[in-house]
């Protein structure tokens, strides 16, 4: 037996105790309830976020964060959408995996999430190795995704590129994660933002800080040798696919975001001015309305 975490914005009776199913009361009027799940094969332990009401939206984080990173764009969407968020695999509260890490195991993951949530379809949105994730499964679940969402991904890097993730998994793996936190937040985020919100600043410093070393390098060393994981296949996915990225993003730039949605049939492409990797957090507002524009099928340029 295990538990998986959910949040939830809904009425929910309280049960007695020692019963299955638990509430406690948390602020802003959002519940948290603890689920026993009877499941002898479960793989993962995911822990999983879901608030709002209608179509499932399934948001995936990327390296180093968690379910977490979401909540601003969450908030602004779970008025018209059922939002679900987990955190992947040596992420979060979901626990690492011994071994190396591999897609198939996280499009595992989102397919265990989905059925154990009773998600028969959904939207899928990716951020960095996030939209890796998704495009993984969309070519392997197609008939479960409606619309597809790859925020800031990587495709295609060049030398120079490959060479300089290569040389911040080798700092990480010789001197611990926080050695590498400096480095995301100014690869992440522009000097203004930096300047203007230094608490959520400081929650993504910490959330890189608390991160399980082995499930962060795991995540890591999968992300930094496949970018072109789904070169040449991306063509195969049907559903329709917006492509964002950062004017400013050095690790998921525009070019490759082009090159992506290029490779996919009738899939639109955005880029946001003036900002690096960071879109859920720095382009909240933006981002959410870009995603209800598309997810509620204004697909037009």
């Amino acid at each position: 037996m295990r538990f998986q975490m959910l949040y939830s914005t809904k009425k929910i009776p309280q049960t007695s105790v020692g019963a299955r199913r638990s509430v406690m009361r948390l602020p802003d009027a959002v519940q948290l309830r603890l689920l026993a799940v009877r499941n002898p094969i479960s793989m993962f332990h995911s822990r999983v976020i879901v608030q709002g009401a209608g179509p499932t939206v399934v948001f995936i984080h990327g390296v180093g964060l968690d379910h977490t990173m979401w909540d601003q764009v969450a908030r602004r969407l779970s008025p018209q959408f059922s939002v679900l968020r987990y955190d992947i695999v040596g992420h979060g509260q979901t626990p690492p995996r011994p071994g190396a890490l591999t897609f198939a195991q996280l499009t595992a993951q989102v397919r265990e999430v989905l059925a154990e949530s009773k998600v028969d379809k959904c939207s899928l949105v990716g951020f960095s190795l996030g939209a890796l994730i998704a495009q993984g499964f969309t070519l392997t679940h197609p008939d479960q995704v409606c619309k597809l969402v790859l925020l800031n991904s990587a495709y295609a890097r060049s030398a120079a590129q490959q060479a300089g993730i290569m040389s911040r998994l080798r700092q990480v793996e010789e001197h611990g994660v926080a050695s590498n936190v400096a480095a995301s937040i100014s690869r992440w985020f522009t000097q203004d933002y930096q300047r203007e919100h230094p608490e959520q600043i400081k929650l993504v410093e910490d959330r890189i800080r608390r991160n399980d070393r082995d499930g962060f390098l795991a995540a890591y060393r999968l992300f930094a040798q496949s970018d072109s994981a789904f070169q040449g296949k991306l063509n195969m996915i049907k559903a329709p696919t917006l492509v964002i990225t950062g004017e400013e993003d050095v690790g998921s730039t525009p070019d490759m975001s082009r090159a992506i949605a290029a490779e996919i049939e009738h899939a639109e492409c955005r880029i946001f001015p003036q900002v690096k990797h960071m879109l859920p957090v720095e382009n909240a507002d933006k981002l959410a309305a870009e995603l209800k524009r598309f997810l509620n099928g204004d697909n037009n340029d």
